[in-house]
C-alpha cells in the first residue's frame, strides 16, 4: 500500500506536466483563434497577438488602430506578446516567421524568415538588437534593420523571452539548461542544468537570476558564473517568470497555490491558496501583484501575501497579464472576451473581441 501512495505522488504530478505541455503544443500548432494569444503596452498603443492576426488598439477605448494581415491569412497565427523596438512592432509566427511592422500604420518594414519553427516566447529588444527564441533551438540575434548577428543553438526548444544584462543574454530551453551567451557575438559563457524543462523566461535582479522548472524547483543562479545559490523544491510545475516584491519574489503554480519566497535563501515567506492554476506571469499593481488563474478569475495579492480582491473575468486566464501605471490587460482564452482592459482597482474599462 505504502509503496502504491509512493508511486502515485510520483506519477500524479508527471502526467500533469505532460498533459500541460501538451496542450501548449497544442495552441502552438492549432494556430486557431481559440488559441490564447499575448498582449503588450507601449506609450501609444497596445499590442494584440490575438491568433490569426496582430493588432494596435487604442489604449482608452481597445479601438483597432490597425491589423496585420488586414484579413487573417490561412496558416498563419501569433501567439507570443509582440515586442516594441522604437518604431517597430516585431511579431513572430507559428510558421517561423519573424515580421517588423511599422509601430504606427502596421505597415511591413522587412521580415526574417531563417528560423524553421514556432515563435512562442517574444523577441528581446536591445538598443542595437532583436534576440528572438525559438521552437527550433535557436536564439536569433538580428540588427534593427533584420540583418542577422548571430545565431545560438542548444539541444531543445526556446520557449520564451530572454533577458539580458551589461554583455550577456539568459534564456531558458527545454533541454533543462539555462544559458548565458554573449551579447556580442553569441558564444557560450556558460550554462546549468536545472533539472526539468524551463518553459518560462528568468527574472534577472542585482546580478542573480530566478528561474522555475516544470517539476516544482525555483532557484537562484548566479548570472556572472551560472552557479546554483539555492533552489527551494515545491514538487508542482511552475510556468511563469517570479515578480520581484521587495527582498522576496512572487509567483504561481500550476495547481492552485501562489507563492512568496525569501531572495536571500528561498525560504517560504508565504504560501496563498487562491484555487486555481496559475500560469502565466503575474503583474504589478499599486496596492500588490496581480495573477490570472484558469478559472477566470483575477485574484491580487499584498505584499503581505493577503488576497485584497477577486474579479471574475471569465474564459481561462493563461496568458502573462500586462500593466502600466493606469490599465491592467487580461486575455482569455474559450471566453467572451478574448482580450479585457481593466483599472487597477480591477473594474473593467473596455474589451476587445476580436475585429470582425
Amino acid at each position: 500500500m505504502r509503496e502504491l501512495e509512493s508511486m502515485k505522488k510520483k506519477i500524479f504530478p508527471l502526467l500533469s506536466t505532460i498533459l500541460l505541455i501538451g496542450i501548449l503544443l497544442s495552441a502552438c500548432t492549432a494556430a486557431t483563434a481559440s488559441s490564447w494569444g499575448s498582449v503588450s503596452i507601449a506609450d501609444t498603443a497596445i499590442f494584440y497577438a490575438g491568433g490569426t492576426q496582430v493588432f494596435a488598439l487604442r489604449p482608452d477605448n481597445g479601438n483597432v488602430i490597425w491589423s496585420y494581415p488586414e484579413k487573417a491569412a490561412a496558416g498563419q497565427s501569433f501567439l507570443a506578446a509582440p515586442a516594441v523596438a522604437g518604431t517597430q512592432v516585431i511579431a513572430g509566427d507559428y510558421i517561423g516567421g519573424l515580421v517588423s511592422l511599422n509601430a504606427t500604420d502596421g505597415s511591413v518594414n522587412w521580415t526574417f524568415s531563417d528560423a524553421k519553427s514556432k515563435y512562442v516566447g517574444s523577441a528581446l529588444v536591445t538598443p542595437d538588437l532583436i534576440i528572438a527564441p525559438n521552437a527550433d533551438n535557436h536564439l536569433y540575434a538580428l540588427d534593427l534593420q533584420g540583418k542577422l548577428k548571430w545565431s545560438f543553438k542548444a539541444s531543445s526548444s526556446f520557449w520564451s523571452q530572454p533577458v539580458i544584462d551589461a554583455t550577456s543574454v539568459f534564456a531558458s530551453s527545454l533541454d533543462h539548461f539555462l544559458y548565458a551567451v554573449d551579447v556580442r557575438n553569441g558564444e557560450l559563457v556558460w550554462k546549468v542544468d536545472l533539472g526539468a524543462p524551463l518553459v518560462s523566461s528568468p527574472l534577472y535582479d542585482n546580478g542573480v537570476l530566478y528561474q522555475g522548472s516544470i517539476t516544482g524547483d525555483m532557484s537562484a543562479v548566479d548570472a556572472a558564473t551560472g552557479k546554483v545559490i539555492w533552489t527551494q523544491k515545491l514538487g508542482v510545475g511552475l510556468w511563469s517568470t517570479p515578480i520581484l516584491t521587495g527582498t522576496d519574489i512572487i509567483f504561481g503554480d500550476q495547481t492552485s497555490k501562489i507563492y512568496i519566497l525569501s531572495t536571500t535563501d528561498g525560504s517560504i515567506t508565504k504560501t496563498i491558496e487562491v484555487g486555481a492554476a496559475a500560469i502565466g506571469n503575474g503583474a504589478s499593481l499599486p496596492e500588490g501583484t496581480a495573477f490570472g488563474l484558469e478559472n477566470g478569475d483575477l485574484v491580487l495579492i499584498s505584499p503581505d501575501g493577503s488576497v485584497l480582491w477577486t474579479r471574475t473575468i471569465g474564459g481561462k486566464l493563461y496568458s502573462n497579464l500586462a500593466a502600466n501605471s493606469s490599465v491592467l490587460l487580461v486575455v482569455e482564452s474559450q471566453g467572451d472576451k478574448p482580450l479585457v482592459a481593466l483599472d487597477t482597482n480591477g473594474t473593467e474599462v473596455w474589451y476587445f473581441a476580436g475585429k470582425k
